[in-house]
């Protein structure tokens, strides 16, 4: 069997891919996966590395302003569709899998026009334009929300949750720390604002930084994204080992589940990540999201006692330190938030996801006889 996976340009579309991937490389090792992506997203980086191999697709997302870019990059959609034909009619793939990103939707609409299996994830509980278009053509829509239903038509829609890397479950907390020098009484926070890092995100750490310094306790490891990086480096020439800045965090599976506390935006992907790792949180939800969904991702989590919100809009140094240093001073809390993330997360996302894609190839093999 062949499969193509179709999804990236950021962390969030992609890992839910890799995780699907990887899973069913494990479960199906006679079987051959491509994935396809964007000249400029993560997964030029991240796919080869996890031994996959990456067919790119011209194509980018459409700005709101109307410009000369934005005629540019219209011109890319009918180029993308011509190249994703060419593409499926070379490889002949048993089933194609879209997670999202500008690359799923030429990917995954060519592969309905040519009768191909046909499979969606959906990982917000606002599902996109492209996904409401796609989820009326292909075989099987899968959900991260029960509630995304009542916002798409479709004939086969499952709330299956989000799929994780099975890395992030593996029960070895007291190993990655001792790889990474924490000791039994340190603190580890990490601050990542997602594959592109968030200036609000790099302001929140700044404001922080002088109130860790001071808690020889705590250690941070600090993604800017790699835009910023350069920047802080020169703003903050002489940090100390008690701080680790870094552009972008390529492992995480080996950083998050060693973490007292995260800070970062609420993607779904990333707190599906989060709970898995059963870490406390304080969430900063992206303010320009489709149908504000980070928001309502990290309420779900406040809700339920796993995270502490701030709005973008109120990230000032006094409310700053006022939701996070008593955190860094009660580790019993960070604890207790941890296992209520984890009690957050389905997780047999996995094993639903890989018995919806076993159904649609028997179903379609059963139709060629």
């Amino acid at each position: 069997m062949k499969l193509i996976f179709a999804g990236g340009g950021t962390g969030g579309h992609l890992y839910p891919a890799l995780a699907i991937a990887e899973n069913w490389r494990t479960t199906h090792p006679n079987d051959h996966i491509i994935f396809v992506g964007t000249p400029k997203g993560l997964e030029n980086k991240v796919v080869p590395q996890h031994g996959f191999p990456l067919f790119l697709i011209p194509v980018e997302g459409i700005p709101r302003e109307i410009s000369i870019n934005t005629v540019k990059k219209l011109l890319l959609i009918p180029q993308s569709l011509i190249t994703a034909f060419k593409l499926l009619k070379k490889e002949k793939p048993d089933l194609v899998i879209g997670t999202g990103g500008y690359v799923s939707f030429p990917v995954v609409y060519a592969a309905t026009l040519l009768k191909i299996p046909t499979l969606i994830h959906e990982q917000n509980a606002y599902p996109g334009v492209a996904n409401k278009l796609l989820a009326q053509r292909v075989k099987a829509v899968c959900l991260t929300f029960g509630e995304a239903k009542k916002r798409l038509k479709g004939k086969n829609i499952y709330e299956t949750g989000l799929p994780v890397r099975p890395e992030f479950f593996q029960n070895h907390r007291e190993e990655l720390r001792k790889k990474l020098g924490i000791g039994n009484s340190e603190l580890l926070v990490v601050a990542f604002g997602g594959s592109q890092g968030a200036v609000t995100l790099n302001k929140v750490v700044g404001f922080l930084l002088p109130e860790i310094l001071k808690r020889p306790w705590v250690k941070i490891i600090w993604a800017t994204g790699p835009k910023n990086h350069e920047t802080l480096k020169k703003e903050y020439p002489d940090l100390p080992a008690q701080v680790k800045m870094v552009p972008y965090i390529d492992n995480m599976p080996e950083i998050l589940p060693a973490a007292d506390l995260a800070i970062t935006r609420a993607g779904a992907a990333t707190l599906a990540e989060i709970a898995a790792s059963k870490v406390a949180s304080v969430l900063i939800p992206y303010p320009y999201a489709a149908e504000n969904h980070q928001e309502h991702n990290a309420r779900a989590f406040a809700n339920n006692g796993a995270a502490i919100v701030l709005k973008d809009s109120e990230c000032n140094e006094d409310k700053v330190k006022k939701a996070v240093l008593p955190l860094l001073d009660h580790k019993e809390e960070l604890y207790k938030m941890g296992e209520n993330a984890r009690k957050l997360l389905r997780q047999d996302a996995l094993a639903q996801i890989t018995k919806i894609m076993e159904n649609l190839l028997i179903n379609n093999s059963n139709k060629k006889i």
